[in-house]
């Protein structure tokens, strides 16, 4: 039986081909229906299965929730609320969670809640320890 020759270059260029069909996919984000996007998003913004990139994730979110998706709405709240891929604004993030609200989104409704009446600090926190 006769083995398949492989050359390194040609190893290199099946991993170019992989790399491109991947980017492709990517940068045609924009023909995905919104709830791809956000699905994207997830993964870029975790790491699921790809190189963590929460700048990429952010935009996903944005381009979807333009689109009117509540799930893309929360999403990029979420952004805005802990600094994923863009400058920390809570206002933003407020404004963003409020139009997910209105559609219904349980997460952004949850989000409003724990913004209007945030924890205060725990007892014997860390100013009392100093």
């Amino acid at each position: 039986m006769e083995r398949p020759f492989v050359t390194v270059k040609g190893l290199m260029l099946c991993a170019a081909v992989l790399i491109s069909l991947c980017a492709a996919r990517l940068v045609r984000a924009e023909d995905r229906s919104p709830a791809e996007m956000v699905a994207l998003g997830r993964r870029l913004r975790d790491g699921d299965g790809c190189e963590k990139n929460p700048q990429k994730a952010e935009r996903l979110f944005r381009d979807a929730a333009d689109l009117g998706d509540a799930t893309a709405l929360y999403n990029l709240g979420v952004c805005l609320e802990h600094g994923l891929g863009c400058d920390k604004n809570l206002e933003e993030a407020v404004m963003w969670y409020r139009r997910a609200a209105k559609q219904g989104h349980e997460g952004a409704k949850a989000a409003l809640r724990r913004l209007r009446n945030p924890k205060p600090p725990a007892p014997g926190g860390a100013e009392m320890a100093a």
